[in-house]
């Protein structure tokens, strides 16, 4: 997932969910980057 290095990304693999805890992303952002999966997030860790 494209997203995985993102600040904000949350994943809790004991229970299979995975989202983005920032309400400042925008819809087209998570739509691009978490759903799409595509690469280029602005908000990465490293």
């Amino acid at each position: 997932m494209a997203c995985q290095e993102c600040k904000y990304f949350y994943e809790d693999y004991s229970v299979g969910i995975a989202e983005c805890e920032n309400d400042q992303i925008t819809e087209e952002e998570l739509s691009i980057y978490f759903s799409d999966n595509k690469d280029g997030c602005p908000h990465k860790t490293q």
